[in-house]
């Protein structure tokens, strides 16, 4: 039987109150976020903070103003703003697409993926490279890396199409920074909208192994099976990932996206361009820290297994 004392209807009470005040102080943080940022100021912000490996400034009236928007174009023509900057003294890498899954676009409030567009010369490191963190934060994201192998891809109009026109997978070690200060966002983390304005955070990454795909004859289906397995330095299971039970589409849809995204931009992929698939971890936020030894990440794919290493110092 249930013990209704005074004593626990008053505990309860200030529960309740506890948790409206908790209401009423979130309300209050975001209907006076600080009002010194723009849409017309974002690009130089945000390409400040990568250029320094810095926070974004104004981060709180940043991801305000872009949540109240939750307008994909617009936070998409904030990235370009952004790549305009560091494209005056960055070479383009290569791309990613984020959200590649139409399953999650309704849990994450999205109506289609968010692109993003590495730059620097240091935008890679070598299979086992030891990556310095210089004070950003970084998440540790094992993921796959798409070369395209033929310009008809963006022709294509469905997987199968994309697959022909995909000549290697690399194992891959996506390392983005994360912008947004940690201290003025609510709930301590990026919103969909405000992480597509900061070019998805695209940064680093550490390219291992390949496969080229005319080595294996069942790659479509073999891909469609992937198992992405993440270890660390003892080799202890960090994660797992199992693309069949995990994801509701293709993995080489992303090749069909990033052309998309890029015909809208008045550009096209070109031959040997690569495309980040996407993490494939069980947890989404994993920041890189400092670590003795490396992190190993293998691929399974049919009978193939691929992999890729990477260390980590301040």
């Amino acid at each position: 039987m249930q013990d209704l004392r005074k004593e626990n209807w008053v505990y309860g009470g200030a529960f309740i109150v506890g948790l409206a005040i908790v209401a009423m102080l979130q309300y209050l943080f975001w209907s006076r976020a600080p009002g010194d940022c723009s849409v017309e100021t974002f690009g130089e912000d945000a390409a400040a903070a990568w250029n320094n490996r810095e926070y974004l400034a104004h981060s709180a009236c940043y991801q305000k103003l872009f949540r109240d928007h939750s307008d994909l174009d617009l936070s998409q023509q904030a990235a370009r703003d952004m790549e305009a900057i560091l494209a005056r003294d960055h070479p383009r890498r290569g791309y990613k697409i984020g959200g590649h899954d139409a399953s999650m676009w309704d849990r994450i409030g999205l109506p289609g993926p968010m692109f993003g567009v590495f730059y620097g010369e240091d935008a890679f490191f070598e299979n086992g490279a030891t990556v310095p963190i210089r004070g950003q934060v970084m998440n540790y994201e094992p993921d796959m890396l798409l070369r395209i192998g033929d310009e008809r891809i963006n022709e294509a109009e469905s997987v199968e199409q994309a697959m022909r026109y995909v000549d290697r997978i690399y194992a891959f070690i996506e390392l983005p920074v994360l912008l947004g200060d940690p201290a003025e966002l609510q709930e301590g983390f990026i919103f969909p909208f405000l992480m597509q304005a900061t070019n998805l955070g695209a940064r680093h990454g550490v390219i291992g192994e390949y496969l080229d795909t005319a080595d294996d004859p069942e790659i479509f289906e073999n891909l469609r099976n992937l198992t992405v397995i993440s270890a660390n330095p003892d080799g202890t299971q960090r994660s797992i990932y199992e693309v069949a039970k995990r994801d509701s589409v293709h993995p080489v849809i992303v090749t069909l996206q990033a052309a998309e995204s890029l015909r809208k931009r008045g550009e096209s992929l070109k031959k040997g361009d690569v495309i980040s698939v996407g993490a494939m971890m069980e947890e989404f936020i994993d920041p890189a820290v400092p670590i003795e030894g490396k992190r190993h990440v293998h691929y399974y794919i049919g009978d193939s297994v691929i992999s890729v290493a990477a260390g980590f110092r301040e």
